[in-house]
């Protein structure tokens, strides 16, 4: 029988020594009696402990070499008495059978032991130690007997001890036999035949066999099949019996089953069995059969069976412990074998996905030294393995290439960062452009991934091609939009300010023909403006010059501004213009002009669109800002059109050219402006009973209190100026403005550039400045607006800009304008003007 219990001496000065010291602990059938270092032992010339049946002495190993050696040798000195264990590494197997012959009963790889493992080994051990201490305890009993019957009873004991040893050691043989199999032959099956041939010769069986348990798909079922066997000349092969394939344990075999999953073997006579059993033992020809149990990694793998199928044999407790440890051996070569199916899987697997990359990739040392290579056959780089590996990089690369790369390599493993580094190699007379990227691999070795990238720069060098020649037409349509706006907007000055003084009957009164035409030039006039003005400003949106001038504004004031503005056109239509204002509205941090042009591009489509009814402004507070909805009762709009939309110069329909004018930028430029802000504009929109938009500006960060007390101390003085105007220059244009002015009652000045214009200034005591960008005299308007901002007496009196080339706004806001228009400018903008700052 198995011994109950081992007392086990540890000696280990390793750091894995407290995993082994748990796992003995763990173990029942263990108990561990000391604990020592290889230090402590050194100093020791003696055995310390007395003796008892039973004890094991397990030595730890870091690494198996001259020096372990010798603590071996001098630890089965100490110990004499004592079966010995070790457990170790396993580079050198010359060493292992050194140290067994040194006295180590049983040597264990450290990276292989387990619970049941190490449990199996130590009774092994232990077991054998015994076995061959009997020999001499018999001889000593019979030496005290009587000297007449002394000599025969010595003889009997020597001939009876002999045969004993002689059968002990052929199946120790036959065991190391076995193991020395499994672990060099690299055939796995084949490894498994002669392991199992060497083990039937040493027992002297007929049949030696391994079954392997798995369980039904369907129902979870326990089964086990015959995966190997070995047969003397005097039995018939099992290997083929297919009632030994899918054998149910539950159903044939449950007493096998709790028996050899709890770590026990089966043995004994047939004719002993149970019935089930008999069924599928007897039809084999067994008459005694001992399984053992094989384990893997803790768990009840299967099981290794030994036959005899010629007389009633008995086993011996010490045949079981050496099969007991065989079963070891084979439960460790199919590990192996798994690590290795995994490992060869594993490899495969990567190195078809290395295969399928075009990259190359290179494992580098320190020194240049190439010490793998992988690459495509494809790739111009291409080279076969056997002809790169081991080279250094100076003797295949050129001097320039191989110092760049030698010096990358250093950085790398100096600060652990990829290095990446470009390249130009001429392959097959053709320049060929690479990127290699250098990785840490190890303490002094790079991976380098070399990629081919000359297709993505010619793309890049196409791109910068394309990107200059985008650039240049750019330019060119910047110029001419400049000059077009320079030239148009020219002559349109003195249409539209004199056809509306003539509407207005400033100058005296007009018959109803006149004023039909004068109408007629207007309107005409606008419309061509409003074209020049929407065309300029989505090419510059769209070209990303736009810049806004964020700014608190107040929202009250700037919607009743734009209502203003085109509450004459809601009139002549018998349209209700009307405004519902959110009372937590009070202002909003946003480009002021660009709000207003949105709010008046909503507000001119609902009227153009709405034959009668009512259009609507409303503002409400909304969590992600302020609303701006522009509804009306118009014409509506089809679910089909609504992506057709916020597209430039699109009309929902041919028809609306004739019916409505317009060029189809407003609601492009609309849009592309609230996006600008950070917001958006939405549309809901009912066929045949009107539309919604909306205006979305989003929150910006409050000004502090001091701040907001600031700037409504300043627009309180903004908001209440007495009636004086100074212009800048007397151009044609500015005479109308002026006489315009004058004749709604306003006190109006030309500057006199040429004279003290600080003196201009404080004598005449201006509420508003408007300047032209287009001065008569040798001054830009730019010089003459820092002139004035320099004095402190006259921050606060507001200066709006009058120009034809919108594009110079950002400069005169920049050095403190207060606006910036665009001429020409209309009776209604300059209306509106006045309201705001006087």
């Amino acid at each position: 029988m198995i011994p109950e219990l081992l007392k086990i001496v540890l000696i280990a000065d390793v750091p894995d020594r407290h995993q082994i010291q748990k796992v003995l602990q763990n173990q029942s059938r263990i108990e561990l009696i000391s604990i020592a270092t290889l230090e402590k032992i050194k100093q020791q010339t003696q055995c310390a402990i007395s003796y008892q049946a039973g004890t094991v002495i397990l030595l730890m190993i870091s690494s198996l070499d001259a020096h372990a050696l010798e603590v071996v040798n001098q630890v089965r000195h100490i110990y004499a008495d004592f079966p010995l264990v070790a457990i170790g590494d396993a580079k050198n197997q010359a060493l292992i059978c050194e140290a067994i012959s040194l006295g180590v009963q049983e040597y264990l790889i450290v990276e292989q032991v387990t619970a049941t493992r190490l449990l199996q080994k130590l009774q092994f051990a232990n077991a054998r130690w015994q076995w061959l201490g009997k020999r001499s305890e018999d001889l000593q009993k019979l030496r005290s007997t009587s000297e007449d019957s002394l000599q025969s009873l010595e003889q009997c004991c020597c001939s009876s001890q002999n045969q004993l040893v002689t059968q002990r050691d052929r199946l120790l043989e036959g065991v190391a036999a076995a193991t020395n199999q499994l672990l060099t032959t690299k055939d796995f099956t084949q490894a498994i035949y002669q392991a199992l041939a060497s083990l039937g010769k040493a027992v002297k069986v007929n049949r030696v066999y391994v079954f392997e348990n798995h369980t039904d798909p369907h129902t979870g079922e326990p089964l086990i099949s015959q995966r190997f066997e070995w047969t003397d000349n005097t039995v018939t092969p099992e290997i083929d019996n297919p009632d030994l394939q899918n054998l149910s344990y539950l159903k044939f075999l449950p007493r096998w089953y709790q028996i050899l999953a709890s770590g026990n073997i089966v043995c004994g006579l047939i004719k002993d069995f149970p019935e089930s059993e008999r069924q599928i033992l007897e039809p084999q020809d067994i008459i005694s059969i001992l399984v053992v149990p094989i384990f893997i990694e803790e768990s009840f793998w299967g099981f290794v069976g030994f036959d005899e199928c010629r007389y009633q044999r008995q086993w011996q407790e010490s045949e079981e412990v050496i099969l007991i440890a065989a079963a070891g051996s084979i439960g460790t070569a199919i590990v192996r074998k798994r690590t290795e199916e995994v490992l060869c899987k594993t490899e495969a697997r990567n190195r078809a996905l290395l295969d399928a990359i075009p990259d190359m990739m290179f494992r580098i040392r320190k020194d240049g030294n190439i010490l793998d290579f992988q690459g495509s056959k494809k790739n111009d780089l291409y080279v076969p393995a056997n002809k790169i590996i081991g080279r250094n990089l100076t003797e295949i690369l050129p001097d320039f290439l191989s110092k760049k790369v030698m010096l990358s390599i250093k950085q790398t493993l100096t600060d652990g960062a990829i290095q990446v580094i470009e390249y130009q190699l001429s392959i097959q007379r053709k320049i060929h452009d690479y990127e290699a990227r250098m990785v840490v691999c190890g303490e002094d070795e790079v991976v380098s991934i070399v990629r081919d990238i000359s297709e993505r720069k010619q793309v890049e060098a196409e791109l910068r091609k394309n990107k200059d020649a985008v650039e240049n037409v750019s330019k060119a349509k910047s110029e001419f939009l400049a000059t077009m706006s320079h030239e148009l907007r020219t002559p349109l000055n003195a249409i539209l300010g004199l056809s509306q003084l003539l509407d207005q009957g400033i100058f005296g009164s007009l018959n109803a023909k006149q004023k039909e035409y004068v109408s007629c030039i207007y309107s005409s006039g606008e419309h061509l403006l409003a074209l020049i003005n929407d065309i300029l400003d989505l090419s510059k949106v769209e070209a990303g010059k736009e810049e806004l001038m964020l700014a608190l504004v107040q929202v009250h004031e700037l919607c009743e501004t734009c209502l203003s503005i085109v509450r004459d056109r809601a009139i002549k239509k018998g349209l209700q213009l009307n405004s519902q204002f959110d009372p937590q509205v009070v202002c909003c941090f946003a480009d002021e002009r660009r709000v207003k042009q949105m709010l008046l591009n909503l507000l001119t489509n609902a009227i153009k669109f709405t034959p009668s009814g009512k259009v609507t402004l409303q503002v409400q507070k909304v969590p992600q800002g302020i609303t701006f909805t522009v509804s009306d009762t118009g014409i509506g709009i089809a679910p089909e059109h609504l992506k057709l939309l916020f597209q430039p110069f699109k009309q929902l329909d041919s028809r609306f050219n004739r019916q409505y004018e317009g060029t189809g930028l407003g609601l492009a430029l609309t849009r592309k402006l609230a996006r600008l802000h950070g917001g958006d504009v939405t549309v809901k929109s009912t066929l045949g009973k009107g539309s919604d938009f909306t205006l979305l500006l989003p929150d910006y960060p409050q000004l502090r209190d001091d701040e907001q007390d600031g700037y409504n101390q300043q627009a309180g003085r903004l908001f209440n100026y007495s009636p004086r105007i100074l212009i800048g220059d007397n151009s044609n244009h500015n005479n109308l403005i002026q006489a315009y002015l004058k004749a709604i009652g306003y006190q109006v000045e030309h500057m006199k550039v040429m004279g003290n214009l600080l003196d201009q200034i404080r004598n005449f005591q201006p509420n508003l400045i408007l300047l032209d960008t287009q001065l008569s005299e040798n001054i830009t308007s730019l010089t003459l607006l820092q002139h004035i901002k320099t004095e402190l007496d006259f921050q606060t009196i507001p200066i709006v800009i009058m120009t034809e080339a919108i594009e110079e706004c950002d400069r005169f806001l920049q050095a403190g304008a207060k606006e910036c228009l665009s001429k020409p400018i209309g009776v209604a903008q300059l209306e509106s003007l006045l309201m705001r700052y006087l």
